[in-house]
Parts: structure tokens; C-alpha cells; sequence
């Protein structure tokens, strides 16, 4: 010891002993290259393909982005207002989430038909590396963005929607449907 007390690290900001910089937490729309943004990808190909090897890909997904949700929910104490139908519930959660700073409302585009919610989500998608290499891999392609419409159709309405990738293709639109039963 050199009889130096260390200063606590400050929660909002992590120092860069390289350049000495403050690096401060990054939104997800603001996590464009890195090491945050790989381990990001990592981390939801590593969720997709475990549970695809387990036989529980849409389960082990969904509970996992559905409790991230609720938790961020919860510390930020956001409350979702009730909803009408389905498509309400996804809209009003993603204008939540845009006044949050998460996305781009204007990135997703809805439309209902037959009790189900066809979404087209564009721009520049933070996950692309994760779903690019499940797509590569032959694994079926599930939306770390689209799966927290079963959050917003839970809270919003008190029933839970699933999701599906309709489409996934790289470099074009996501294309998903959220749907009863889940």
C-alpha cells in the first residue's frame, strides 16, 4: 500500500486509464461499434443459440428481454397506460421508449390486421451483427427489438403476445408479427 485512498468508482462514468477520457453509458442507439456493441450481439446470439440447441429458442428469448424490460421499467419507474388493442400497446411502448432515448420511434412501422400487429422495423438496428450471424448459422433469426412488444401487450392490455421474424433478410427491413397466443 501506498497509503493513497482510492477513489469509488462513480457508477455514471467508467475512466479510460489510456486517454483518461470519461466514457459515459451509452444509449442503444448510440452503441454503433466497439467492444459494448459486440458483447451486446454476443450476448443475444448467445441466447438465441442456446436455446434453439435446447429446443426453447422462443421461451429462453422472450423471458430474458421480457425481464430486462421489466426491470428497466421498474428502476426508471415508467408506467405503460392501458390500452385498447394490441397495436396501441406497441405504439405507446415505443413512444415510451423513444422519450427514453432506447430507439427511433419513427424506425418502426405498424399496421393491424386480423387481431395480429405486422411491424416493419428499420434503421440502424444495434443487433445486426447478432441476427446476421444467426441467420448465417441457420438459426432461426429472433428480434432482440420485436420482443418486447410481449412487455408492452402485458402491460398495456394484461395479455402477453409472442412475436415472430416474418422476415429477416440482411441489409433490408425486419418485417415482424405480434400475435395471441403466446
Amino acid at each position: 500500500m501506498d497509503g493513497k485512498i482510492k477513489k469509488p468508482r462513480d457508477s455514471k462514468h467508467v475512466s479510460n486509464k489510456k486517454n483518461k477520457k470519461k466514457v459515459t453509458k451509452m444509449k442503444e442507439r448510440e452503441v454503433k461499434g466497439g467492444a459494448l456493441a459486440r458483447a451486446l450481439n454476443a450476448w443475444v446470439y448467445a441466447i438465441a443459440k442456446t436455446g434453439y440447441l435446447h429446443g426453447i429458442q422462443d421461451v429462453l428469448f422472450r423471458e430474458t428481454e421480457n425481464e430486462s424490460a421489466y426491470i428497466y421499467f421498474r428502476m426508471r419507474n415508467l408506467k405503460v397506460p392501458k390500452s385498447k388493442n394490441a397495436l396501441e400497446a406497441c405504439k405507446t411502448y415505443i413512444s415510451l421508449l423513444d422519450k427514453e432515448g432506447f430507439l427511433r420511434k419513427e424506425d418502426f412501422k405498424f399496421q393491424e390486421k386480423n387481431g395480429k400487429v405486422y411491424v416493419t422495423i428499420g434503421g440502424k438496428c444495434p443487433y445486426k451483427m447478432a441476427c446476421e450471424m444467426m441467420y448465417r448459422d441457420g438459426i432461426p433469426v429472433v428480434c432482440a427489438r420485436a420482443a418486447s412488444f410481449s412487455v408492452a401487450t402485458d402491460l398495456g392490455l394484461g395479455k402477453m403476445y409472442g412475436t415472430v421474424v416474418e422476415k429477416f433478410k440482411p441489409d433490408e427491413k425486419c418485417k415482424v408479427v405480434v400475435e395471441l397466443p403466446l
